[in-house]
């Protein structure tokens, strides 16, 4: 019995060696901005965002030297408009797609 703890033990170090090799790094929030969806100490995983980018859809992107992540609140071709969920209005800088680095799971 005690080596069949042992060994579920492994199993699920392994499994989360899989996650995360294929998920990347780990992201915790550190912000109100988008509660009650994610709330300050939650932790998140990203997720690639492929082709096109539409209003509803939460992103994380890089603005300057920070990590943000807001919902889409409305797409002009390369250009996303943002807002955090908790936040009264859009957030005041574009984002260019090119900027997008994933998509929290």
């Amino acid at each position: 019995m005690r080596y069949g703890g042992v060994l579920a033990v492994l199993v699920a170090l392994g499994g989360a060696g899989l996650i995360l090799a294929a998920t990347g790094r780990p992201y915790i929030v550190v912000s109100a901005s988008m509660e009650p969806a994610f709330n300050v100490g939650d932790m998140f995983w990203l997720q690639p965002v492929e082709g096109a980018i539409a209003p509803g859809t939460v992103i994380t992107f890089r603005m300057g030297g920070a990590i943000i992540t807001h919902r889409v609140i409305s797409a002009d071709g390369e250009t996303l408009t943002t807002q955090g969920d908790n936040n009264w209005a859009a957030d005041p800088w574009p984002v260019p797609r090119s900027s997008v680095i994933g998509a929290p799971v």
